[in-house]
């Protein structure tokens, strides 16, 4: 059986053409609301939230790789923007594209990006990883889940503490989209550090990662 797939990856700013766009704008953050493809070009309805609206217009203007944009809608401090750019020139997104990657969702800021995207299967996601290694990008897997049979992953290779922190990055909203609490708070709430909570979370994410992508897995077609 084929089963979907879905991940959160987080990426460094430069690595995405809208990312980049705001290391040259202090004070702006980029909720992206869509990606369609058509053809040979993607086309992103995104919301750009703060001040500074013509100085990011001005980068966005500079860019070779965007086509044409527009400001289609304001409320506040608050601009939906539809721009169309080639993804050959973007290659986060044309990787996207390339295995078949619908975007759930994402945000950023000048410093890093938080993509949602659900895959085909475990398979395409496996392969979207390997791709991005491939060609350089640096991404790191935040979250996966099985929106269909979401308890079928094998959790049996996570200690107790791996476990227990999972669950509880998971209650608090670490997951989601924006996050409702960050590494540091919960390192705080714990009472250790934050380099040996990232070390902990990661390795968790490390095993249940593995479990649904080894190729004996249930969720393998």
């Amino acid at each position: 059986m084929r089963v979907s797939v879905i991940a959160e990856f987080s990426v460094a700013a430069e690595e995405f053409i809208l990312g980049k766009a705001l290391t040259q704008t202090a004070g702006l953050s980029i909720e992206l609301e869509k990606m369609i493809p058509t053809g040979d070009t993607t086309i992103p309805y995104f919301w750009v939230v703060g001040e500074g609206r013509s100085e990011f217009e001005a980068v966005l203007t500079s860019e070779p790789a965007l086509s044409t944009f527009e400001a289609v809608d304001e409320l506040d401090d608050r601009t939906l923007y539809r721009v169309e750019w080639d993804r050959s020139v973007d290659t986060f997104v044309q990787t996207i594209v390339e295995h078949d990657a619908v975007l759930q969702d994402a945000n950023g800021d000048a410093d890093s990006w938080l993509f949602q995207l659900r895959f085909p299967d475990a398979h395409a996601l496996s392969s979207f990883h390997t791709a991005c290694r491939e060609r350089g990008i640096d991404v790191t897997v935040e979250g996966l889940f099985n929106p269909i049979e979401p308890h079928s992953v094998d959790t049996s290779d996570l200690t107790e503490a791996q476990h227990s922190l999972l669950v509880r990055a998971y209650d608090e909203g670490y997951f989601e989209v924006p996050r409702k609490i960050t590494l540091a708070e919960l390192a705080e709430e714990l009472g250790v550090s934050d380099q040996a909570l990232n070390e902990r979370l990661r390795r968790g994410l490390s095993t249940v990662i593995g479990a649904t992508l080894q190729p004996d897995s249930p969720q393998k077609p």
